[in-house]
């Protein structure tokens, strides 16, 4: 992962992780045209829980990455700490987790960057588009 890039989504992450990042309920009382409604899968309200855990389609991300990396599906996570402690929790040495850390930083960050070209751009979300775009990010 190139540098600048490496570095915004590590920004990034941390900011899911505190939940302030920019999310489209926000921008609602502006007027700007949007609704409440999840723009990935179009259910739910857009949280950071659903953005990078509960949408089904991200799930359906989830699982090709769990396949790939050939770790056991992720079928309990419902919440981003959930991903997080599921992670943590494999076993493997340290470098290995320190390589699907790195994958989840990469993941997030693609959905986002896909999230915010289905919204400003209409292009939209593909799972295995923004699988292969992970396994490009992430060098792995």
């Amino acid at each position: 992962m190139e540098y600048v890039g490496a570095k915004k989504s590590l920004i990034f992450y941390l900011e899911v992780v505190n939940g302030v990042y920019c999310k489209k309920n926000a921008l609602v009382p502006r007027d700007l045209g949007f609704g409440f409604e999840m723009l990935i899968c179009g259910y739910g309200e857009e949280t950071k829980d659903h953005l990078v855990a509960e949408c089904v389609l991200v799930k359906a991300l989830w699982w090709h990455l769990c396949v790939w990396t050939k770790i056991r599906i992720m079928t309990q996570v419902s919440s981003f700490s959930d991903l997080v402690g599921y992670i943590q929790k494999l076993k493997g040495s340290i470098k290995w987790k320190n390589v699907l850390e790195t994958m989840v930083y990469g993941a997030v960050w693609r959905i986002w960057k896909a999230r915010n070209d289905r919204v400003f751009e209409g292009i939209p979300f593909s799972v295995l588009q923004v699988v292969d775009a992970i396994k490009e990010v992430t060098f792995i």
